[in-house]
Order: structure tokens, then C-alpha cells, then sequence
């Protein structure tokens, strides 16, 4: 059976995604005071991005809310179960879970950086799924977003001094 997603699903996992991203970055900070204040700003984004995400699901038309397309080539179950089943990777994990508490703030950014970067990819393998008659333009508004936040973090691990 092939799998079937629409652009409120999609949306509804990019905040998902986004409210463990702020667990996440939460956690960090209790650890790491010295840096406890970029760290709580960082989950702050993630906040935000989450809203962003959750309104733009409400905003959707009926149009945008059908099916996506169908699997062409019969690899979409495989796909996303590759992506799922990722440890790297899975939206039904709290990324915070990775937090030790023996981690040092370079591995909580390098830890970060690869969250985001594999959240990038499974939402340009979703964005697959997405016609552009159901808003496949606020997939790759997730996208933009996503590198946004890779860009940046890798900029404040710069000014930080921490290898990467």
C-alpha cells in the first residue's frame, strides 16, 4: 500500500520536529551554563518556528489538504521508513533523550547542526510527495527556514571557538 500524506501532515511534523528541537535546546542549557543564555534563545527559535509551522497548517485552503501525490516509483514506504527508523533521525524521538549530560557545548552544537541537516532531508524527500497545487511552497518554506537555522548555528559554534 502506498503511503499517502497531505501538507497538514507535513506541517504537522515540522512542528513536532521543532517542539523537540526546543526540549532539546532546553536541556543543553541546564547543562551548560556558561552559555545558558544563546542556548534558551536558540529553543526560543525553535518556538517560533514551531508557531510559524502550526499557522501555516491552520492557513492552509482546502485545496492545499487533499492527498499528495501518489508513490510513481514504489519507494516512498521505503523512503520514509529509512528516514524513521534512522537513529539519527525520528520524529517520535526527543532529541533531548541524546543529552548525556556528558557532552561538551561543541558536541551539543555538532549534535544540533546534524539534527537540523537530517531534518532537511526528510523534508526535501517529502517535499517529493507535494504538488504544487497543494502547497509544495510552504515545504520548501520549512526548507529555507531549516537552512536558516544550520547556517546559524554553525556561525554562533564559529564565534564560540568550538570545533566541529
Amino acid at each position: 500500500m502506498a503511503t499517502k500524506f497531505n501538507v497538514s501532515e507535513v506541517l504537522e511534523m515540522a512542528a513536532r520536529i521543532e517542539a523537540t528541537g526546543g526540549r532539546f535546546y532546553r536541556k543543553a542549557a541546564k547543562l551548560h551554563v556558561s552559555a545558558r543564555d544563546l542556548l534558551n534563545e536558540i529553543a526560543r527559535q525553535e518556538d517560533m518556528h514551531q508557531k510559524a509551522f502550526a499557522e501555516m497548517r491552520r492557513a492552509l485552503t482546502p485545496g492545499e489538504q487533499g492527498e499528495l501525490a501518489g508513490d510513481l516509483y514504489g519507494d516512498t514506504d521505503l523512503y520514509l521508513k529509512a528516514m524513521v527508523e534512522n537513529q539519527s533521525f525520528d520524529i517520535n524521538k526527543d532529541p533531548s533523550d541524546f543529552i548525556t549530560g556528558q557532552e561538551s557545548l561543541a558536541d551539543i552544537f555538532n549534535i544540533a547542526i546534524g539534527l537540523e541537516k537530517d531534518s532537511i532531508i526528510f523534508y526535501l524527500g517529502l517535499k517529493q510527495l507535494v504538488p504544487p497545487s497543494m502547497g509544495k511552497e510552504k515545504i520548501d518554506a520549512i526548507v529555507k527556514e531549516e537552512m536558516k537555522h544550520v547556517a546559524w548555528l554553525n556561525q554562533k559554534r564559529t564565534e564560540l571557538g568550538l570545533k566541529a
